[in-house]
């Protein structure tokens, strides 16, 4: 898990997740401080309930199945 205070309330958020982590099943899930899922990048289970970040910290759960190999995880805040 990723975790930062940087972004700021009201700040736009996106998850990316790279192909070969995606096309092997990768989750990679982006979180408020709430705990509330914004969004999740996953092959068959993409979720896109929030861009704008409610409350600190932002944070990233990325999970996988073993042999899900490497991954990259970006997260872009809107400028």
């Amino acid at each position: 898990m990723w975790k930062s205070y940087t972004p700021d309330v009201g700040d736009t958020l996106h998850v990316y997740l790279n192909g070969d982590a995606y096309n092997n099943y990768v989750a990679a899930e982006l979180f408020d401080g709430d705990k509330d899922l914004m969004q999740r990048v996953k092959k068959g289970d993409k979720v896109h309930n929030d861009a704008t970040l409610d409350a600190r910290p932002a944070y990233v759960k990325v999970s996988a199945s073993p042999g899900g190999g490497d991954y990259t995880v970006l997260l872009c805040r809107e400028v």
